[in-house]
């Protein structure tokens, strides 16, 4: 048997994440790995203060308990247990099959993911935030927890950051932002948090009636005198605390952040019109398209998996968003069947599933989870998602189309499909951002010069996150 010390952390580990079907401990770095076992979805990694007997090298224990195998993209030395009611798979030394070759996994972490509070995992991305926390609690017990977070961060200043791009992501970047200053601010702003922004629910209260709310708890800024709903919280805020206030629980805002807002700022519904939101939840975009139709007229909310729908529909709800019928499909099979049997729509919105390149400052996952494959796949869905919407828009009728990514795979060459392949015509956007036109060429594809007419939004120019929105006119009617 292993060491019992390296079975009691692994014992507790395995009470922590009973969600996860099985846990990949590796010499090099540790990781809890969820049900796909792909290199790019590793989901939590542990650092050697939280696990301090599974870091010692396991490397003692080949030849005594492990079978040398392959599992899957692994091989390596391989054990397995059952822990709690969870089954435990061990793997040291192992490598990873990449593009049919077996690599060495050598990364090492520059510092932890998580910190260990008396048995507390607290991410460190969070840290921030716990810290606050603690502080305005302001209780005795929780001193301990204060030094050891003030230590951490002391100590942290002068790290490399915990997440880092991939070599291939950050040569794609590079190459989209040729200049070496402004790839170097990309570079910095993407380990820098979103700041706070909020969107005014006019189906509840008016911007001024809001603002004087919040005004007495927190400070709060209209950056955009042509949008007074969209709003930045200045003050320094609890952890939870933007979506535990009473405003939010009653509707009266969502917390939005501003290039997500962009896509219904380039739609502009109208009161009375026939809209079609392909991939709807959670719900932030539909909400705000039902506010700008003042809940006249009518959306058609879809989305694909059970979970989303649910959370679409709390949204929605919490929001006062009447004018709204939710539809659970594939996004491309509704389009289909509404194209036969179902007017045609006013406008579509078609923010589409995608990489998620521009939510580095949100999501660090994605700095793990991003994968050239993935790029593709989504490309390629996202085309199909294209040429199914547009047979559902009546004769110059509005299609947006917004990703929340960089990859010139799901913007540019989208769009281009769309030109290329249907009668559309694309239209300028004013937006009140920053905007860089779309790029030109990609790889060996080149696209056409209107595309230029798309819309870039990159987190440096705008202290926000990654986003590109095109919007197409169509023509005339598709068969």
């Amino acid at each position: 048997m292993l060491d019992s010390r390296i079975l009691n952390a692994l014992t507790i580990l395995a009470r922590k994440l009973k969600k996860y079907k099985w846990v990949l401990i590796g010499s090099t770095n540790l990781a809890v790995q969820g049900v796909d076992v792909a290199a790019h979805d590793l989901d939590i990694m542990i650092d050697r203060t939280n696990m301090e007997f599974v870091a010692q090298d396991l490397k003692e224990y080949e030849k005594k308990e492990f079978e040398f195998m392959e599992k899957g993209p692994f091989k390596g030395y391989y054990s397995e247990y059952e822990i709690d009611g969870v089954k435990v798979e061990i793997m040291v030394d192992f490598e990873i099959l990449q593009n049919n070759n077996w690599e060495k996994l050598n990364t090492r972490l520059e510092e932890p993911i998580m910190v260990n509070l008396r048995g507390l995992l607290v991410p460190c991305s969070r840290i921030e935030e716990q810290l606050r926390g603690y502080k305005h609690l302001n209780r005795d017990k929780d001193q301990e927890k204060i030094a050891k977070l003030e230590n951490f961060l002391a100590n942290r200043s002068e790290k490399k950051h915990k997440y880092e791009m991939k070599p291939l992501f950050e040569q794609r970047m590079q190459t989209l932002l040729s200049d070496p200053a402004d790839f170097e601010k990309f570079k910095k702003i993407i380990h820098m948090p979103t700041r706070n922004f909020i969107r005014c629910n006019n189906l509840k209260i008016t911007p001024d009636a809001l603002m004087e709310r919040l005004n007495k708890k927190w400070k709060v800024v209209q950056p955009f005198s042509d949008y007074p709903e969209i709003m930045i919280i200045e003050s320094n805020l609890d952890p939870g605390e933007l979506g535990s206030s009473l405003e939010h629980l009653l509707g009266y805002y969502y917390v939005q952040e501003i290039s997500s807002m962009l896509s219904i700022l380039a739609l502009d519904p109208k009161p009375g019109e026939l809209v079609l939101d392909i991939c709807a939840s959670p719900g932030s975009k539909t909400s705000q398209m039902a506010a700008r139709m003042e809940n006249q007229g009518t959306i058609i909310a879809n989305d694909f998996k059970m979970d989303r729908i649910a959370i679409l529909s709390a949204n929605l709800e919490r929001c006062g968003a009447m004018n709204t019928i939710i539809t659970r499909n594939d996004g491309v099979q509704l389009c289909e069947r509404l194209a036969t049997s179902f007017k045609k729509f006013d406008k579509i919105l078609l923010d589409a599933p995608c990489s998620g390149e521009g939510t580095l400052r949100s999501s660090v996952k994605t700095f793990l989870m991003w994968n050239p494959k993935v790029v593709k796949k989504f490309g390629r869905q996202q085309k199909k998602m294209m040429a199914s919407a547009l047979k559902c828009l009546k004769v110059g009728g509005t299609l947006v189309y917004s990703t929340c990514t960089h990859a010139p795979e799901e913007d540019e060459s989208v769009v281009n499909f769309a030109l290329r392949n249907f009668p559309v015509k694309l239209e300028t956007i004013a937006l009140p951002l920053k905007c860089r036109p779309g790029i030109s060429k990609w790889g060996d594809e080149t696209f056409l010069p209107e595309i230029g007419k798309c819309c870039r939004i990159y987190p440096q120019d705008n202290d926000s996150e990654g986003f590109f929105v095109s919007k197409l006119t169509l023509l005339e009617e598709i068969k």
